[in-house]
């Protein structure tokens, strides 16, 4: 029942009135786990949940209002429910990490070059262009262990072998390089040679015809050879 009254003077009315309540049920939030996961790895790198037992949801973490998120990070996840009668409920899940560190050392980049450390021909030194002169894997800026001499150049314009190419001289700063014909003639001599020799006379550029070449490689530029062999220029008949 319902009466009235003066609160000034405390009186009440001697009429009552009555009313009839109804109870609302207030919602019931829940989160459903849809990916069956309760922890990121590596390979479980995603966690889907959808919330439910209302009309509307208010995820916390930025996750906005929504029913279903997707879970990137380990964490505690809040909702909050709002049923069709504007009664609110809320309900927490805890996301953990499975494995040692966290996400950034599932994708490892440690040079920080942009390439990825399962796929960088040479993971620990800053190296975005993947250069690999020699093709064997191992990227030029790691590969500084051992001269690796070209047995071959192909001087037709192509861009492919078009000059001889020795990998890692740029660590001996004092090399000289010098190559002879069959008649034991120097055609070519460089002290700091920079990979672009075609295949032609040092003096006056004529291409050399098609021949094998005898060289040598002097690495600290004190006379001895360290290298030596025979360099093949193809070129068209």
């Amino acid at each position: 029942y319902a009466e009235g009254r003066n609160l000034d003077t405390d009186c009440r009315s001697s009429e009552r009135t009555p009313v009839t309540l109804t109870l609302l049920e207030g919602p019931v939030a829940g989160i459903e786990n849809l990916s069956g996961e309760t922890e990121l790895s590596c390979s479980v790198p995603v966690i889907e949940l959808r919330a439910t037992g209302g009309v509307q949801y208010s995820w916390d973490n930025g996750l906005g209002q929504t029913a279903e998120v997707v879970i990137t990070e380990a964490g505690t996840y809040t909702v909050m429910v709002m049923d069709a009668n504007g009664c609110v409920d809320t309900t927490s899940i805890i996301i953990g990490w499975s494995g040692s560190g966290g996400p950034e050392d599932c994708f490892p980049d440690q040079d920080e070059d942009g390439i990825l450390d399962d796929v960088d021909n040479c993971p620990e030194r800053y190296n975005p262009d993947q250069s690999d002169v020699d093709g064997n894997g191992v990227g030029d800026v790691c590969d500084v262990t051992k001269v690796r001499v070209a047995e071959a150049i192909t001087p037709n314009g192509d861009g492919i072998n078009d000059t001889w190419v020795i990998q890692n001289l740029q660590n001996y700063p004092n090399h000289e390089v010098r190559v002879f014909n069959t008649w034991g003639q120097q055609v070519f001599v460089a002290k700091g040679y920079d990979n672009t020799w075609d295949g032609s006379l040092k003096t006056n550029k004529a291409a050399l015809p098609r021949s094998s070449y005898y060289y040598q490689i002097d690495l600290e530029g004190n006379g001895n050879i360290d290298f030596e062999g025979w360099i093949y220029v193809v070129r068209e008949n």
